[in-house]
């Protein structure tokens, strides 16, 4: 009788910590930058084949945001309409790369680092930037949902469809953090 009366008290606290779990449970990624190949040279540029690596694999489809200058963890000081009016032009920085749920890499990517760019591609260097956020009174800093759903429904390089309802989440930008113009990594 007694062993029935502890295992009752253990299923009861087992059944209590599974009903007060939060739903929000959501591991932030370090997400870095891994340059694969590099041929050319400097006269015609380099052709860099290049990928994001996230750490951990993130536990929902992750955006992250590639941009020509770097930003700090925690940007929210910007002209929202500038830089609406630069992701919704698709031939410029920045852009949009999507790390599918519990994969730890993205699609690889091929660009050359030639400015101008001779097929409609984007100069160097780039930057892993974290998403645009806000402060809210009370709340901290937070994503920018707002600015960012006015450019959805969006495509990224890679093809994915990024639709008016996605829920962005959050990640950490580790190091290397970058690709120079000369097709290095950069560890900023």
């Amino acid at each position: 009788m007694k062993n029935l009366v502890v295992y009752l008290v253990i299923v009861l606290l087992l059944l209590f910590q599974i009903g007060c779990s939060s739903d929000n449970t959501h591991k932030i990624s370090t997400i870095t930058i891994e340059v694969i190949d590099r041929e050319g040279d400097a006269a015609k540029g380099y052709d860099v084949s290049w990928q994001l690596v996230a750490d951990p694999a993130p536990d929902e489809d992750l955006v992250v945001v590639i941009d020509r200058k770097r930003q700090p963890e925690d940007w929210f000081d910007y002209n929202r309409e500038i830089w609406l009016h630069e992701v919704n032009n698709r031939y410029n920085l920045p852009f949009f790369v999507v790390i599918s749920k519990s994969n730890r890499y993205s699609s690889t990517f091929r660009t050359n680092t030639q400015y101008p760019p001779y097929s409609g591609d984007h100069s160097f260097p780039i930057y892993i930037n974290p998403l645009p956020s806000v402060s809210i009174v009370g709340q901290g800093i937070s994503i920018d949902t707002d600015t960012l759903t006015k450019s959805l429904p969006m495509k990224t390089r890679g093809g994915h469809i990024i639709p008016k309802e996605h829920q962005f989440v959050r990640y950490q930008v580790g190091k290397p953090c970058g690709i120079s113009k000369h097709g290095n990594v950069i560890n900023e």
